[in-house]
């Protein structure tokens, strides 16, 4: 327990395995199913209540108060334990379907007037997050829902979650980076000038952190938020399937892993795949060339053993979007890249609440797109085109690694906004259609194994846009109904062009590490 915090009793207090009991009870039941306590009968009427999915789980499945405490919710079996109620979203990738977080999961507030003279260990951060149980509830409709709505969600599962030592090593930095921002104002600026730099929390501070951010903006209180990429890592550890691969070594950060980045580009550069899979132990080449080689490859250079960079964990988890590049004597080359699910219910959503239960016209910043742009990198490993082989081409396994590149994604915030305006007002307008897809030459195209005539929403298109819309699937009769019309899940792209011209202009990571330079912008006081 930490400095003045008294163990909570009465009906706080838990066994674990009453908890378990519980929970595993309400498990298949909705939210409305199980609301004895009378939370939604008390919501008619309202459309937004903040943290309703957590008040029926507080009140009605383990009996609880309403609590607004900067200590933990529970005691259970003598140790403090915070409840979380996290609404998930199931997501088709390839042949599976799993669930990711719906949003960040908000811990507790950064309370400017305590930060300061608090350590990691003794903080209320820490209490809160040192031991947490999850509960996860399926969010299952497409954009913002009336408070009621509510109670057809289904809980699916819980978990009780302790951050591993390297974990927790990464949260205790990004602790001590707010703690270190919010110390240096206190120190050395007045009151009425630092109030003109708390909202530079969260912009400068948010973009060197790994696993948490704070929102909302200052003057509004700011909370320590778990972000939504980590919470998706835990929901997947939970609920499955997790396929996640670890990496051997320790990563407290962005640093860090860009640092071994630079190692390993001293160590590896100039060498093929071949010699690099050789040199690590990877799979001997023998007959066809595997798919993926190349992102094998980059992955035994970690000293992992999964086939693709985004089946590591730590990957995922520090908002990295793996590529492999081939640099050829005519420059990058670079086909377009698929970046995340685009939601166009979410997208067409008219209105956003604010903090204060206030509605407001949706705009970009509001958007999932933007926050995920916000959220992510891209790390490039560039390989040289090999020799020609005497058939025109020369062979995969012969391409030479030259290095590592990362793109902060927020740098494409301008010209994403564009493609997502021009979306929301097809979608606002009631002009979502589909349209034919057509060759070059302006003849109809047809799948080649069904042959099917191709089609697409008319959505903003790589021939105008940076950022653009393409569906995708398991066939072209893989479709599902958005807003009444069939077709392909849509997700959003990055044109290739872009990036090669991105890429000739970024430096190689060498081992070391500043916030800001690939896309960043803006610095602390």
């Amino acid at each position: 327990m930490g400095k003045g915090r008294a163990p909570l009793r009465g009906n706080h207090s838990f066994r674990r395995a009453e908890l378990e009991a519980r929970l595993t009870a309400a498990q298949g039941q909705t939210l409305g199913q199980v609301d004895r306590a009378g939370v939604f009968r008390r919501a008619a009427g309202k459309d937004k209540i903040t943290g309703i999915a957590g008040a029926v789980i507080e009140q009605s499945v383990l009996g609880l108060p309403a609590d607004q405490a900067q200590s933990p919710d529970l005691d259970v079996d003598g140790v403090p334990v915070e409840l979380k109620t996290i609404g998930v979203r199931r997501k088709t990738e390839g042949r599976l379907t799993l669930y990711e977080a719906k949003e960040p999961a908000t811990i507790t507030a950064v309370s400017l007037d305590k930060i300061a003279g608090e350590t990691f260990e003794d903080s209320s951060f820490w209490h809160k997050a040192k031991h947490i149980l999850f509960v996860f509830y399926h969010y299952d409709a497409p954009g913002t829902v009336p408070a009621g709505d509510y109670a057809k969600f289904q809980i699916v599962g819980h978990c009780f979650y302790q951050f591993s030592p390297s974990d927790e090593a990464i949260l205790r930095r990004d602790w001590q980076l707010v703690h270190d921002f919010v110390s240096h104002i206190q120190a050395n600026y007045p009151i009425l000038e630092a109030e003109q730099l708390y909202p530079f929390l969260s912009t400068c501070i948010n973009r060197e952190t790994t696993y948490l951010d704070t929102a909302p903006k200052y003057p509004n209180p700011p909370r320590f938020r778990l972000r939504r990429r980590v919470v998706s890592a835990i929901v997947q550890e939970a609920l499955g399937p997790n396929e996640l691969a670890h990496l051997p070594g320790r990563y407290t950060g962005y640093p860090d892993l860009e640092r071994r980045c630079g190692q390993l580009t001293a160590q590896f550069r100039g060498r093929t795949i071949r010699q690099i899979l050789e040199a690590t132990g990877g799979p001997v080449i023998c007959g066809p060339v595997p798919k993926h080689l190349a992102e094998r490859t980059v992955v035994r250079m970690f000293g992992g053993e999964a086939k693709k960079i985004s089946q590591i964990g730590l990957f995922q988890k520090f908002g990295y979007i793996g590529k492999t590049v081939t640099l050829s004597d005519r420059g990058y080359h670079t086909e377009a890249t698929k970046l995340f699910p685009a939601d166009l219910e979410e997208i067409a959503e008219p209105m956003v609440w604010e903090e204060d239960g206030a509605q407001r016209i949706k705009d970009f910043q509001d958007s999932e797109l933007y926050a995920s742009l916000q959220d992510s990198r891209m790390l490039f490993a560039i390989f040289q085109e090999p020799p020609s082989d005497g058939s025109g081409q020369g062979r995969l396994e012969d391409s030479i690694f030259q290095g590592f590149k990362v793109l902060e994604l927020s740098s494409l915030i301008p010209a994403a906004r564009p493609a997502w305006e021009k979306a929301r007002r097809t979608l606002l307008s009631g002009g979502l259609t589909t349209v034919p897809v057509l060759d070059r030459l302006g003849c109809q195209r047809y799948t080649p194994k069904t042959g099917l005539p191709m089609e697409a929403p008319n959505l903003p298109k790589a021939a105008e846009h940076v950022l653009f819309f393409r569906g995708g699937g398991k066939t072209a009769a893989d479709k599902v109904e958005v807003l009444g019309i069939p077709m392909l899940r849509q997700y959003y792209w990055i044109h290739g062009k872009f990036l090669a011209d991105r890429l000739r202009e970024l430096p190689f990571l060498d081992g070391t590490w500043a916030p800001g330079p690939r896309g960043g912008g803006g610095t602390a006081p």
